[in-house]
């Protein structure tokens, strides 16, 4: 699951009648191509897709060395897509990026490049929402993905956020009792809800 504050790790959750499934995203070190992760270990496709450049070392999974997905893919709205999603709600943990003041080193150097790859794959994938799926962008400021210290604070900012959506989220609402059977007609039954959350780019 991502950090609670920005971080680069991204989970993709699918809501649909036959319940939930996970998958996770990671990129081939060796071809540059994306890697969807299903099905098997939990920890293991995790693990590989949060291994961040210069932060945790490649996995090797499946006789592929794989780092952390969102280098190409931050915000899969497309992924959730072909996974059967009808709506997709996203929640983007978006940060500034950096000033010439605050990169120095090459550490700085390389995160500033790979935000540049981030952000620029997530407004791709920005564009591509429609009308009926519902943007969320909470604002952060300083927390980041190791304010691990500061996650009632940090979520208090992404409930904030949803509130200012709260109109767009309660279209898809149901009571907890209604939730098993949520799917009362063959028009509900053929729509499927998609959450994307990912960490800042």
């Amino acid at each position: 699951m991502s950090p609670p504050g920005k971080g680069r790790n991204t989970t993709v959750l699918i809501m649909g009648e036959t319940g939930t499934g996970k998958e996770l995203l990671a990129v081939d070190l060796e071809t540059g191509e994306m890697v969807v992760l299903k099905g098997g270990r939990l920890a293991d496709a995790a693990r590989a897709s949060m291994s961040v450049p210069g932060i945790f070392p490649p996995m090797e999974l499946n006789r592929r060395l794989l780092i952390d997905g969102g280098i190409v893919r931050n915000l899969p709205v497309d992924i959730v897509r072909e996974m059967g999603a009808d709506i997709v709600i996203c929640v983007d943990l978006d940060k500034p990026m950096k000033t010439r003041e605050d990169i120095s080193g090459s550490l700085a150097v390389l995160n500033q490049m790979i935000d540049i790859m981030m952000k620029k794959n997530v407004m791709e994938q920005v564009k591509t929402l429609g009308p009926k799926d519902v943007y969320i962008n909470p604002d952060l400021g300083v927390f980041g993905s190791a304010d691990f210290d500061k996650a009632a604070e940090i979520s208090r900012l992404g409930e904030n956020a949803a509130l200012a959506k709260v109109d767009s989220l309660k279209k898809y609402s149901v009571s907890a009792s209604a939730w098993p059977s949520k799917a009362t007609s063959k028009e509900e039954a053929a729509i499927t809800f998609s959450w994307i959350t990912r960490g800042g780019g």
